[in-house]
């Protein structure tokens, strides 16, 4: 069973897909991400938890991040406890943000 909800806000576009079967909701994020749109990213992974599979936020189409999604990030994996995953390409410019940021190597990123 397969859901999607799509909004936009600013410059970023969300859409939130679950994927039921696979155990797996994904939560695919284009564009910009900063304090704008933190609120809504943070609500959405913390909506996504309920659900007793793994969650997996896909940044692979977002251009840009900034500390506070850096923050939003730490805070799921903490509250999900194993069951949080970051889709990140090997060579993606984000994957850069998170080693200057130094918490590339705390955050379990695959690059799916």
């Amino acid at each position: 069973m397969e859901s999607t909800l799509s909004y936009a806000r600013c410059s970023a576009k969300y859409a939130l897909v679950r994927d039921d079967s696979a155990e797996v909701t994904y939560l695919r994020v284009l564009g910009e991400l900063d304090l704008s749109v933190a609120v809504n990213i943070d609500n959405a992974l913390t909506q996504m938890s309920m659900t007793a599979g793994e969650t997996a936020l896909d940044l692979s189409a977002c251009t840009y991040i900034d500390s506070t999604i850096i923050a939003v990030m730490i805070r799921a994996h903490r509250r999900l406890e194993g069951r949080f995953v970051i889709i990140l390409p090997v060579g993606h410019p984000i994957r850069r943000t998170l080693a200057i940021a130094g918490v590339v190597d705390r955050l379990p990123i695959r690059s799916e």
